[in-house]
């Protein structure tokens, strides 16, 4: 690179500038280091061979900003839920944070809690780069990103609803074959003791075959919704 010899268009594919000479800002060890592994480079033509910039990854990273507003979503998200935390399962210290009785509420109900929190204030501040964000709207927005429909008639469609059908049917046939195979693993003098050959009989005589009806598609999901 340094004496012209080497023609390759990595660095600007990838707009990256390439350097000939090690920093002088480096720490001295550092320096030492990277002056040792050029060396290698140079004298091995195997190691010259895989540090050639076409076979080496971009350095990508998350920009910062991504990565602060993903951040910060994530705890607006478990500091609302944490508000439902009846047990303290959610913390480290296993303390009950509860704010709100188990019981079905609004999301406008759920956002006069968020205002009483001065911790959700300042990070929903940071969050919509606004100190005067709406508070009602933000707790809609991160709730209903979240949300699925407890009932399943809220989740399918009627194509999506017979899917479902067939899918507990052939759930509720595993669970009937693993507990024959379960009685496999008793003791032999337990009165439920199966051996391999009559587990087999069993199961054929009392379960078949298994169907495994088809996948979800997208079609068979209904829309979402929130409560507010």
């Amino acid at each position: 690179m340094a004496s012209g010899t080497l023609k390759t268009t990595w660095f600007e594919r990838h707009g990256s500038t390439p350097i000939t000479d090690i920093p002088s800002e480096w720490p001295e060890d550092y320096r030492t280091l990277v002056q040792r592994r050029i060396e290698l480079i140079e004298s091995n033509p195997n190691i010259g061979l895989i540090e050639q910039p076409e076979y080496k990854r971009r350095w990508n990273t998350e920009p910062w900003e991504s990565q602060l507003e993903r951040a910060l979503h994530t705890w607006l998200l478990d500091r609302l839920e944490s508000y439902f935390d009846i047990d303290g399962r959610m913390n480290d210290d296993g303390k009950p944070t509860a704010k709100i009785d188990i019981s079905l509420i609004s999301t406008s109900r759920l956002a006069d809690f968020a205002r009483q929190d001065a911790d959700f204030m300042q990070v929903g501040e940071l969050y919509r780069d606004d100190p005067a964000f709406d508070v009602t709207r933000l707790v809609t927005e991160l709730v209903e990103s979240e949300s699925v429909p407890m009932l399943p008639v809220l989740r399918y469609k009627a194509s999506g609803l017979r899917k479902r059908a067939e899918w507990e049917r052939t759930w509720e046939l595993q669970r009937q074959e693993d507990a024959i195979d379960a009685c496999i693993e008793l003791p032999e003098d337990h009165p439920q003791y199966l051996t391999v050959a009559k587990a087999r009989n069993l199961k054929q005589q009392k379960i078949g075959d298994i169907p495994v009806p088809p996948k979800y598609t997208r079609g068979a999901l209904g829309d979402s919704y929130a409560f507010n």
